[in-house]
């Protein structure tokens, strides 16, 4: 086969084997005066350097790396071991060449450059980079990072666009994870100081804040088991496989992708202790496969007054009473269960208003005809998404209660931000909410129970002195600042700190 290659093509190539030779050869050769003749006398060193049994898997990672400008996938690390391990020089550069080639033409684009960083701390927060949204994983991204940013030496990166590998982030980019402004549009605004090179990191530590897109999930598979670098995660939750019956068809697929890289990691900090223990229990089930898995800890998130820097607003009750609930419109934050018990209410004769605060979900067309049945009832419903901080913080600061019957939570995020803002919140009576719930100020509900929803909602619009009973418990509780948050999970995570 013959393989021709433009100009600027080579001079990416030479750039790309020059940029891994200092870390593979023990002695590096001067430059050639042409980029085709020098690269050919790297690759022809480089191929012997990592050539041979017992050859570091990580060396012959980085060098695929740098031949085909995009990070491999486990099957491309497999065969490229087996010719490495069983193949002369020749031979092996041949074929490492044809791959090289097959990549460019099924992934054409233009000629890229890599920069190589060892020892360092990398943090992926490639969605949050890019959502206009700031709830839930994102919040936590936003309040976390700025922190390590601050207090460490951190290199923060996103993927590239049709997934190759990761890069640095351009300066809207940087602002969207370190500055968040809820009034700034995130999404389809023209970024035209994306950098083009590929950020590699190697024999470094990989931090995934955020459940990586699908398409990176094989290749962050491979960069935890050959690369050299550790991968270590935040466990959000596992509702996708644990409760696929509430979740899209197609989300327990994705996710599993996401466990066959999580399978690889060092270490993974669950969000509470629920979340630790779904996955402490994946990473014991991996001795079947021959596996030790993550060393799983817990790190409670961070809970403060949402968008007063840990101050709970200045602000009272309004009449009539205002009920809020504030999470995404998803089936399993149980919506239809508070809208049936609210119009059992209103039909009493109780006098009240019910907000929902979040963004629209996947299939909520359930949702959405009970609103408009209410709402065509003259009920008081109000369904708002996209609020910013400082109207959530004012509509947890006036809401009689926050309610949050959730059929499956990680956390809980909603149930921490309502305590911190001294208002009582309805919440169900197992998994991480009862966790949060244990410190007071809270009514504890069987999610599944209309009746048992119904009774609590019902106590806390008549019941001025459980009210108040629960807003000083509410008041009572330690703060945990997301600084504290952001520090022990470094420790966990990027020190290693012993499992809690």
């Amino acid at each position: 086969m013959t393989l021709v290659a433009s100009p600027d093509v080579l001079v990416a190539l030479d750039q790309r084997l020059r940029a891994v030779a200092p870390h593979l050869l023990e002695e590096v050769p001067a430059p050639v005066a042409d980029a085709p003749t020098d690269a050919a006398v790297l690759l022809d060193l480089l191929v012997s350097a990592v050539r041979g049994p017992g050859a570091p898997a990580a060396t012959r990672w980085l060098l695929l790396v740098a031949l085909t400008a995009r990070f491999p996938e486990p099957e491309e690390m497999e065969r490229a071991q087996r010719v490495l391990d069983g193949e002369d020089t020749t031979t092996a550069s041949l074929w490492l060449l044809e791959t090289a080639w097959t990549v460019a033409r099924t992934h054409p684009g233009p000629p890229v450059e890599i920069e190589v960083v060892t020892d360092a701390v990398v943090v992926d927060v490639n969605h949050t980079a890019h959502s206009d949204r700031h709830t839930g994983i994102q919040r936590v991204v936003r309040q976390t990072v700025p922190h390590w940013v601050a207090q460490h030496d951190v290199v923060l990166a996103a993927w590239t666009d049709g997934a190759a590998g990761t890069r640095r982030l351009s300066e809207r980019e940087r602002q969207s994870v370190l500055a968040w402004d809820d009034t700034a549009p995130t999404k389809d605004v023209a970024d035209d100081d994306v950098p083009r090179s590929l950020l590699v990191p190697w024999r470094c530590t990989l931090v995934l804040p955020e459940v990586p897109a699908v398409e990176t999930c094989p290749k962050l598979a491979a960069v935890a088991r050959f690369s050299g670098t550790s991968l270590v995660a935040i466990g959000y939750d596992a509702i996708p496989v644990v409760s696929a019956d509430l979740r899209p068809w197609n989300e327990p697929n994705l996710f599993v992708s996401y466990l066959a890289a999580i399978k690889y990691a060092s270490r993974v900090a669950g969000i509470s202790v629920t979340a630790a223990d779904e996955f402490r229990g994946f990473s014991e089930s991996l001795r079947s496969q021959g596996l030790s898995g993550p060393v799983v800890s817990e790190v409670q998130l961070g809970h403060e007054a949402v968008g007063s820097g840990g101050a709970v607003p200045d602000a009272r009750p309004t009449t009539p009473h205002s009920v809020l609930c504030v999470g995404s419109q998803e089936v399993h934050k149980n919506h239809l269960a508070v809208m049936f018990a609210a119009e059992r209410l209103w039909r009493e004769g109780l006098d009240f208003s019910l907000t929902f605060v979040g963004r629209h979900g996947w299939d909520m067309t359930e949702f959405d005809d009970a609103v408009a049945e209410l709402r065509g009832a003259g009920r008081p419903l109000r369904v708002v998404r996209g609020m910013g901080d400082a109207d959530l913080a004012h509509a947890y600061a006036t809401a009689r209660f926050s309610i949050f019957p959730s059929l499956h939570e990680g956390y809980g995020l909603p149930v921490a931000e309502a305590l911190a803002s001294g208002t009582p919140v309805v919440t169900s009576n197992y998994g991480s909410m009862r966790e949060i719930a244990e410190e007071g100020g809270c009514l504890l509900v069987d999610p599944r129970d209309d009746e048992q929803i119904l009774d609590a909602m019902r106590t806390l619009l008549v019941d001025d002195a459980t009210v108040e009973r629960l807003r000083a418990e509410a008041a009572a509780r330690a703060p945990r600042p997301w600084e504290t948050y952001a520090s022990e999970l470094w420790d966990v995570l990027i020190e290693g700190a012993a499992a809690r």
